[in-house]
């Protein structure tokens, strides 16, 4: 599976990137706050800073 990850900062600009890609690759887009996904990394063991 691959996975394209963007983060940041509020209003930079990442679903805009998000779409572009999701139409340029053929890619799905699924936004989620971090909130969500942390659990998720951490299971794969990938520990962001909070």
């Amino acid at each position: 599976m691959n996975v394209i990850l963007l983060f940041g900062p509020q209003d930079v600009g990442k679903m805009t990137v998000g779409q572009e890609l999701e139409k340029q690759s053929g890619y799905r887009l699924l936004y989620m706050t971090m909130d969500l996904l942390v659990p998720f990394l951490s299971k794969c063991g990938v520990y962001p800073h909070a």
